[in-house]
């Protein structure tokens, strides 16, 4: 069981349940339970919850060697839609995928400024593009926001980013109170990192250094499956680095 406040624990349980049937799929409870080590309970709590959200859905009933069958559970992928945005310096870039990530639409938007309500406002517009140029009754979910800086993702907020002129920035606040869905931020390094994990390189690795390397160069270190972000959000944060002279770094947290 991850420990936190009941908010926190609700969101990180949600995400390991939905996150092992993703990888495995047509589970039933119990094996959901013996996967992700939570207690029955909150495997029942949790199921509940994301099958009256039209999360999951009931297969029929597997074989049993006796008493009631196990009823295997699996994502519906199909009915919902998520979409995931990338700040960048002049504009937001947004992309639509329903819950298996598969692409469904893309979108950029221009940045009017760097003013926080300015970002926020054009994370609005991309999402209504999106909708309005893929409209049907399906359900949208949450928003993922990657950024660079300082990201204190248990909060939603920017806590640094210079190039913007931020700090201690409400950015899930500002955005959810928009368009009145679950918000994430992430920074943009570990956000790759996680991408790889899930999708890419990592999938075979339970730890990793990743490198993204531009104007600057940036890491996210993965530890056991888990990024490791340090006590101030700045683990692998090595700051702005030009490559051929490798000066500015910054000690990893």
């Amino acid at each position: 069981m991850i420990k936190g406040d009941q908010s926190t624990t609700r969101a990180l349980n949600r995400r390991l349940v939905l996150n092992c049937l993703r990888r495995a799929g047509g589970l039933s409870r119990v094996e959901i339970a013996a996967m992700t080590g939570l207690s029955p309970a909150a495997v029942t709590g949790v199921t509940a919850e994301l099958i009256n959200e039209g999360m999951l859905v009931e297969g029929k009933g597997m074989q049993s060697t006796g008493g009631r069958k196990p009823i295997p559970l699996s994502i519906d992928y199909q009915q919902h839609w998520s979409i995931g945005f990338k700040l960048m310096a002049d504009r937001v870039e947004g992309t639509l995928t329903d819950l298996s990530t598969r692409p469904i639409g893309t979108c950029k938007v221009p940045l009017s400024s760097h003013d926080p309500e300015a970002v926020a406002a054009a994370v609005e517009s991309g999402v209504a593009m999106l909708q309005k140029e893929n409209a049907n009754s399906r359900k949208l979910v949450g928003i993922g926001v990657a950024m660079p800086g300082l990201i204190d993702v248990n909060r939603g907020i920017c806590l640094e980013f210079h190039d913007f002129g931020w700090t201690n920035v409400p950015v899930a606040e500002l955005i959810a109170a928009r368009i009145s869905v679950p918000v994430w931020v992430e920074n943009d390094v570990n956000a790759f990192a996680i991408a790889q994990q899930l999708f890419g390189y990592g999938r075979t690795h339970g730890s990793a250094l990743v490198l993204v390397i531009s104007a600057g160069v940036g890491a996210a270190l993965i530890f056991n499956g888990q990024i490791h972000r340090g006590a101030r959000f700045a683990a692998g944060e090595i700051g702005f680095v030009r490559p051929d002279r490798m000066v500015g770094r910054r000690a990893i947290d």
